[in-house]
């Protein structure tokens, strides 16, 4: 008995370490390629080095043959590895953001914001989805996502209040605090594979609910711009959804409109 115990401790621990759960809706091959892309994007493995053995993430992660051939099919597909039959499985280029350090942490959408940029997280939560939001990010009602609320300031005056929402189970706590305190959220995004290839949005001159206007110190009455966002890979698939609403005698809104 206690040894069997001990085997089922022993499987427990690993599965944790490597983010597999196996309670969880979301398949355990696809859990598995996550695990792997985020290990491949942290730079475990340079490109060019020989990647994992099939046997040797079996017994890292105590999961089937099956399992980690289609997981390892996805990261095929996705590029991030090559497989040569006899030889091994290899790493491809991975992308690395180019941020810059002195605006490591500073949003695109304030680049031309003058002043010292700062942001404060508000909240990082999972929550449950509505129809509305449901439908913007492609995912089933009711469907966990990811919740991030943050407030960008410049010069210590807010200049935008900020919602943004991922599907929590293709990204698993994509949103940490530690982070985002010294971290581009667009680096975050391309370490864990979200690679933004559009936009759609709609921007628009309202008068805000209480909330937004206590954080961005508006009066009562006085209009915001408010920016409704959902962002698209290179397959027009859904990859977060933004509410963003800005004081608009702060924040300037630049867009790259390229001709038809």
């Amino acid at each position: 008995m206690n040894s069997i115990q001990q085997t089922d401790n022993s499987v427990s621990m690993v599965s944790q370490n490597y983010k597999i759960d196996r309670r969880s809706k979301l398949p355990l091959y696809h859990q598995l390629f996550l695990s792997l892309r985020d290990r491949l994007f942290s730079g475990e493995w340079k490109a060019g080095e020989l990647f994992l053995r099939d046997s040797d993430i079996e017994q890292t992660y105590v999961i089937s043959r099956i399992t980690v051939r289609k997981a390892m099919d996805r990261l095929v597909d996705e590029g991030l590895v090559v497989r040569y039959r006899g030889k091994g499985t290899y790493v491809t280029a991975i992308p690395i953001p180019d941020i810059s350090q002195a605006d490591q942490n500073k949003s695109h959408d304030f680049m031309s914001v003058d002043g010292e940029y700062r942001m404060t997280i508000i909240e990082i939560k999972k929550i449950r989805v509505s129809h509305h939001t449901a439908n913007l990010l492609g995912v089933p009602d009711n469907h966990q996502v990811s919740k991030l609320k943050m407030v960008h300031l410049s010069d210590e005056v807010p200049v935008a209040i900020e919602e943004i929402y991922v599907d929590d189970l293709k990204w698993p706590d994509i949103f940490d605090w530690k982070t985002l305190e010294t971290e581009n959220l667009s680096s975050i995004y391309q370490r864990r594979g979200v690679f933004i290839d559009s936009l759609k949005q709609s921007v628009s001159a309202v008068i805000p609910t209480l909330e937004p206007v206590g954080y961005l110190d508006l009066l009562p009455g006085q209009p915001a711009l408010y920016i409704n966002r959902v962002s698209y890979d290179k397959d027009g698939i859904p990859l977060d959804f933004r509410k963003i609403y800005c004081r608009g005698d702060r924040f300037v809104l630049t867009q790259d409109i390229q001709p038809q």
